[in-house]
Formats: structure tokens, C-alpha cells, sequence
């Protein structure tokens, strides 16, 4: 270090009886030499050696000025200054280094103080008071504003993307002897002016506030053990052993996290509301462009959830728990509608899940834009479910094998096989709004009307043993399927059954074809074919769709009393129709019982063999034809005129 100025004052020894030699100097030079001065000033022992461990760079001025009375040494006092100019200074082992420090610290034999240093930490400007409180050792108090792009070299990209703004902190410090942290390091902030793009509970915006605190906590030599809180949200506990794995616990929705008894990351606590929908549709692409790794620390989640919002339904008082399976994870899920597994395995590029369920009721979808809806995920999945719910009405067994594909995943297969019938598909769900879904249907039933009454459509129709095969499409994902959309074709087949008195309301589309309103519709009275329920021997035709529309030319109904052809279009989304219908009444049993009456037996038996070999020309010749248009509920009934026969030619 380089002297001067130095005035020393040296009394009259003979001449004065308290004698004492002032000493009012200057010195330049590096800045750890000033720290030496200290460790050997009587200041060093003051304040229980705290500056034993600082290690520091850079140049100092030190101001000192010394009384000594020459009789009386152990009265001596020193007081001084040492002036930073650009120095650097690391605290403790454990600590961060201080850099580009300017400004004063002042001491005297019994304290040291400072006000207002100026000085970077981890490359955020900050501010440093420094304090000697009677027998406490120094208190170090640091506070500073940092901006999103100042914590990059200290957070995860992922996360990093989702902060924006600043945020002011406080860092408050307790030190003894040798630089040891005493009462351990508190950081804390209300995190006003950052804001954070994440789903409920973590997201804020800038003006909102959240506190934080963070708190390294004294340990031995080599280990750190902290503890973090953000509001009521979350309770983290953590340690950081120098030889092994980290240990850390986290507690969410309030309480405080225990210690974690073996290495990992650990989580659980309860939530009254979490929107899974929400966090999954979270993009976590990093600026490297892929995706971020499940923590490979992470050991076990349990969590209790009082309502989760998962593919835009609602499930309650539901218990997670996941934890590592292999390579991959098992998660359990038990609630009020759901309970099993599901196993997720490493695939190409991602996971392969295999959902096992017990029982699963969905509970009702809620109207929410796409983004946030019922878009299936993709990854190769296959899930079984053993008794299948919905609206309270039970399914059966479920099965559906699917995996990635181009344009939105493919269906491999899929079942549902309630006790009263088998439906399966097979195709392609579109993954986006303009792309095109597109399924191959087969349903077989033995007894329509109990299928129906199992969908919540009871009293409908009786018996009807039913095959229906054909292909259905529309634009979009399983979200936007609506009838106004489909297209496709289908045949159909239904054997034995009957159409039953029905309330139009309940069902519409059903009492289009059972007929039911025509006898209030038309003047001859079809009350014993059609009012009560038309009994069908055999139902059987095709079914074109196009934009909403079902169109059919050939939709025949025979039944003992009657045989109907349908053709024309049913509007599907406005629930409107465009009919033609040719009745056919079976009147031929009738004529040949009142032949025999009149003409006896041979002439009975005569028309019936006539009616069976000519099939039914009787009712042939007195078919009608009608129109069927306007809604379902009341459509309007108008009788075709029949074209009288060709005139016979002239002879």
C-alpha cells in the first residue's frame, strides 16, 4: 500500500498529564490489504472476527485515525474509513461474490458500518447497508431491482419465457466469526412489477402481488439447507448434501413442508382447484426447440384435488399420486368419478400410456373454446375401462387402442359394449379446426329399444334387432362434431320391432320414421297402423349425409299391416324434413276372409293364393303417396294425387 498523507501529533510528555500520540493518515492500495489491517485492529475482535473469511480484489483508500494515550494503551480507540473503488469481495464459501463495490466502509474499534454501497450481485445491481448491533454479530441488509432478462443465467429457459417485468428483492444477512452465517440469509420480495404467464394458482400479472421469501438456513460446513415460500400457494424445503443427491420437499395449497428422508424431489399437499387443462396445453418448448425433460429428480407427486378441470369436464375429490415406473411413470387416480391407472412408457419421441380404469364416469363437458377442450393427446395410448358412465347412465365396457398419425390421431380401435349392444370404429380424429375427421362405424344390437332406453330414450321403440355399418365425417376434432357438419353413409337394418307411442319432444328424429303424426295429418284414417306404434317386420335402406343433410330413395318399412318407402332429405341440424312416402296398406289377408265369407271357401282360398303369388296386389292397387315437410314436431301431411292409368288404345 502506498502512505500518505500522514499527520501524527506527538504531545509534551513533561508538560501534560494525559498524554497521547494522534495518528490522522491515509493509505491506497488493494483492498484485501485494508481487510488485513482490520483482522489485526482491535475491531476484528468486536465483531466476532466476521471479516476472518472475506477474500476481496481491487483497490481501497483507507482513512485512519488512531488515539493512543501513551499512559493508558487499553484506552486506545481507532476509527477510519476504507473508501471501494471497484472492489470485489466474496463474503463466505457459501455466499455469492459482490462486485464492482463503491463506496465507504467506516469503523471503529468496537463497530463497522456502511450506507448505500453500490455493487453488482450476480450481475444485478444492488445496494449494501452494513450494522454492528450490540453482541449480534453484523447484520448485512442488500436490496435491488432486477429485470427478466437479468435472471437468465439463473433460471430454466422454460420458465424464464413465461416471466416478464422486474422485481424488487430484499436480501437480509446475519454473520459471526470467520465469515459464518449466523441467523442464515433471508431473501424476500412481493413481486410487484413481474409478471408471470403461467395457469391459476401461479399466474399474476405485473401489478398483482405474491411474496416470496427464501431462506438459507445455518448448516454444517459443505451442506445447504433453505427453505422457500410463494404466498399460501407453495412451501418448498430443501438440502443440498456436498456427496449425494438433493433433497427436496415441496407442500402445496398451504402448510409447511416436512423433511425430506430420502434424496429426490418430493410433492404433495391440497388443492381446492387445479385447471389441468389448463397446464397441459402449456407450450414448453425452450429457445433450444425442445421440449423440456421430466425432472429426473422428481420421486413422488400426491395430491389431493377438490375439483379438476381435465378435458373440459369437472372431476372431484380426486387423489394423485404418481411416482417413477421403470423409465417411465405410473400415476393412480381415485375419486368420486374415477379410479385406476395410468402407466406411461417410453416411446419414439415421447411416451406410450396405458390407462387402466376400474370405473370412470364422465361428468358433463363444459362449453369451452378448443384451445382448452377436448383435444385428444398425442401419444400412442391404450385405454380400458371396465364400467363406463355417463350423465348417471352406465355404458359398459370401453376399449380404445390409438397413436399419432398425420392430420390427428389415428383410431385404431374402438369399442363400447354395453350389455344391449357392440359399437366400434375405426379412423381418424383430426388435431386441428380446418383438418378433417373421418370414422368407420359398426353397431349391432339384439333389441333396439332397450339400447335406447339405456342412452336415457325409454318407451321409444320395442324389440328391433339392429345392424348399422357405414362412414361418418365433419371438420375438426372430436370438439366439433355436430350434426350440422356430418357427412358420410350408412346402412341400416332393424328386424322385428315396433314404434311406440312417443312424446316428439323426447325423441324427433325417432318420430320421423315411426309415422306416428300422419293420421292427424291426412284424411284417411292409418290410426290402427301408425297412432299406437308401427310394428315392422324388417326396416331396411341407405342413408347419405352431406352437410348435415340424410338424404334417402329407397328407406323401406314392411310390416303386417303396411309396407312404406321413404325417399328425400331430413335435416339433421334444423330437424326439418323433405319427404315422399308410398304406403302400401296389407289389406290382402282382409280381401281373401271377405271373399270366403261371401264366396266360400274356394273363393277364399282363391284370393289368398292370388295375394301371395302376385305379392299384395290388392294393396298394390290402392297404394298412396304423400309429402312429408316442415319440422319434426309439426310437419306438414299433403296427399300426392294419383296419376290415373293410361287410356286403353282404341281398337
Amino acid at each position: 500500500a502506498t502512505l500518505g498523507p500522514v499527520h501524527v501529533e506527538i504531545p509534551d510528555l513533561h508538560s501534560t498529564i494525559d498524554e497521547a500520540v494522534l495518528v490522522d493518515g491515509q493509505a491506497s492500495g488493494p483492498a484485501q490489504t485494508f481487510i488485513d489491517f482490520i483482522h489485526r485492529s482491535p475491531v476484528h475482535a468486536h465483531t466476532d472476527q466476521f471479516t476472518e473469511g472475506f477474500r476481496t480484489s481491487g483497490q481501497g483508500v483507507l482513512s485512519l485515525k488512531l488515539n493512543l494515550p501513551v499512559r493508558r494503551m487499553a484506552d486506545a480507540t481507532v476509527s477510519g474509513a476504507v473508501a471501494l473503488q471497484q472492489a470485489s469481495l466474496k463474503p463466505g464459501p457459501s455466499l455469492p461474490m459482490l462486485s464492482q463495490m463503491q463506496g465507504v466502509l467506516n469503523f471503529t474499534d468496537k463497530t463497522v458500518q456502511a450506507q448505500g454501497i453500490q455493487l453488482r450481485v450476480l450481475d444485478m445491481p444492488a445496494t449494501l447497508d452494513l450494522s454492528t448491533p450490540a453482541n449480534q454479530g453484523v447484520r448485512i441488509s442488500l436490496r435491488g431491482e432486477a429485470d427478466v432478462e437479468a435472471l437468465r443465467p439463473h433460471l430454466p429457459a422454460a420458465l424464464l419465457q413465461r416471466l416478464n417485468g422486474s422485481v424488487r428483492w430484499l436480501a437480509e444477512l446475519g454473520m459471526g466469526g470467520s465469515g459464518r452465517m449466523q441467523g442464515g440469509l433471508q431473501v424476500s420480495s412481493d413481486l410487484v412489477g413481474l409478471g408471470i404467464d403461467l395457469p391459476p394458482p401461479l399466474g399474476k400479472t405485473r401489478a398483482q402481488p405474491l411474496s416470496l421469501q427464501v431462506n438459507q438456513l445455518p448448516a454444517p460446513e459443505g451442506d445447504t439447507r433453505f427453505t422457500a415460500r410463494i404466498g399460501n400457494l407453495v412451501h418448498l424445503r430443501g438440502q443440498l448434501p456436498p456427496q449425494s443427491e438433493p433433497r427436496l420437499n415441496v407442500r402445496l395449497g398451504g402448510g409447511e413442508a416436512g423433511e425430506a428422508s430420502e434424496s429426490g424431489l418430493w410433492i404433495s399437499g391440497n388443492l381446492r382447484t387445479l385447471d389441468l387443462d389448463a397446464w397441459r396445453n402449456q407450450s414448453w418448448e425452450t429457445d433450444a426447440g425442445g421440449p423440456i425433460a421430466a425432472p429426473a429428480l422428481l420421486r413422488q407427486v400426491s395430491l389431493n384435488l377438490g375439483e379438476a378441470l381435465l378435458f373440459n369436464r369437472r372431476w372431484h375429490d380426486t387423489h394423485v399420486r404418481m411416482q417413477p415406473n421403470g423409465k417411465g411413470w405410473q400415476v393412480q387416480v381415485a375419486g368420486r368419478e374415477a379410479q385406476g391407472e395410468v402407466i406411461a412408457t417410453p416411446d419414439a419421441g415421447g411416451h406410450r400410456i396405458t390407462a387402466n380404469f376400474k370405473r370412470l364416469n364422465l361428468p358433463e363437458a363444459e362449453s369451452r373454446t378448443a384451445a382448452t377442450a377436448t383435444s385428444l393427446p398425442r401419444v400412442p395410448l391404450n385405454l380400458s375401462v371396465q364400467e363406463l358412465s355417463a350423465d348417471k347412465r352406465a355404458l359398459g365396457e370401453l376399449r380404445l387402442r390409438m397413436s399419432p398419425a398425420k392430420g390427428g390421431q389415428r383410431i385404431e380401435h374402438f369399442l363400447l359394449a354395453p350389455p344391449e349392444g357392440r359399437l366400434e370404429a375405426s379412423g381418424l380424429v383430426a388435431d386441428h379446426p380446418q383438418r378433417p375427421t373421418a370414422l368407420n362405424l359398426q353397431l349391432s344390437s339384439p333389441n333396439l329399444g332397450r339400447l335406447l332406453a339405456r342412452l336415457g330414450y325409454e318407451d321409444m321403440v320395442k324389440g328391433g334387432e339392429t345392424t348399422l355399418n357405414g362412414s361418418l365425417a365433419w371438420t375438426g376434432g372430436l370438439e366439433a362434431f355436430s350434426p350440422a357438419t356430418l357427412n358420410g353413409d350408412l346402412d341400416v337394418l332393424v328386424k322385428q320391432g315396433q314404434f311406440l307411442k312417443v312424446d316428439p319432444g323426447a325423441a324427433r328424429l325417432i318420430g320421423v320414421f315411426s309415422l306416428q303424426a300422419l293420421p292427424r295429418r291426412i284424411g284417411l284414417d292409418f290410426r290402427d297402423v301408425f297412432s299406437q306404434g308401427f310394428a315392422f317386420d324388417e326396416i331396411r335402406g341407405a342413408l347419405h349425409l352431406e352437410k348435415g343433410a340424410a338424404y334417402t330413395r329407397n328407406l323401406r318399412m314392411d310390416g303386417p299391416s303396411a309396407k312404406i318407402t321413404l325417399s328425400g332429405v331430413i335435416g339433421l341440424a334444423d330437424e326439418t324434413q323433405n319427404l315422399t312416402l308410398h304406403i302400401e296398406p296389407r289389406l290382402d289377408d282382409t280381401v281373401a276372409v271377405a271373399s270366403a265369407l261371401v264366396g266360400g271357401p274356394v273363393a277364399g282360398l282363391g284370393a289368398l293364393v292370388a295375394s301371395k303369388v302376385l305379392k299384395n296386389p290388392f294393396g298394390q292397387a290402392i297404394g298412396f303417396d304423400y309429402s312429408v315437410t316442415g319440422n319434426w314436431t309439426e310437419p306438414v301431411v299433403r296427399k300426392i294425387p294419383r296419376k290415373p292409368p293410361p287410356a286403353a288404345p282404341e281398337e
